[in-house]
């Protein structure tokens, strides 16, 4: 990572295969690790995904991304493909947070009425998922719109934060055969 930094490069590309359940606990994976620890975008090309081109990106998020530094490489990767932006909002039916609930759909409204007349450009799908499992929520909706690409945040954490409440992003590094884009928010 520290030769992407000191070149200045705008994003690291790197190839993934399976970690066992083994493998994650103790040592996590490279993949996993470069992802949360740099400040530069990353595309992870799990070893079985097969290039068909990008006619649907999901762009996954918890924290309703409005920064144009977050948006527009996502949506200047789906005009270079004439993609659909799916647009997905997790939220978990664990708790009984009814306000987070309803907080969510009031904010995913406010992406449906905001993001095309910013990007105008952009086709766009918004979705509110939810579900007891983060990935397992993602992947049944990978599956179920041919997705090509998943795009997701990371988030600066410190070392408690870490620690007690793991990365969903890098937990989709471990789950996915199509390739992750991630994209650094701090």
């Amino acid at each position: 990572m520290k030769c992407a930094v000191d070149e200045n490069v705008n994003l690291i590309v790197i190839g993934t295969r399976e970690a066992s359940g083994l493998e994650r606990m103790f040592w996590g994976s490279t993949t996993a690790g470069i992802i949360g620890n740099t400040t530069i975008p990353v595309l992870a090309i799990p070893k079985e995904a097969e290039w068909k081109g990008l006619k649907n990106i999901l762009f996954a998020t918890r924290h309703f991304e409005a920064d144009d530094k977050i948006l527009i490489p996502v949506f200047k990767l789906a005009q270079l493909e004439a993609a659909l932006v799916h647009i997905a909002v997790f939220t978990d039916t664990d708790g009984n947070d009814l306000s987070g609930y309803l907080e969510h759909g009031r904010l995913l409204n406010t992406y449906q009425q905001t993001l095309p007349a910013r990007y105008k450009d952009v086709q766009f799908k918004t979705e509110h998922l939810e579900g007891k499992e983060f990935e397992d929520t993602i992947e049944q909706y990978i599956k179920g719109y041919d997705i090509d690409m998943l795009v997701m945040t990371t988030h600066k954490r410190n070392f408690w934060d870490s620690f007690f409440n793991r990365s969903m992003t890098k937990s989709m590094a471990y789950h996915i055969n199509i390739p992750l884009l991630t994209i650094p928010v701090d």
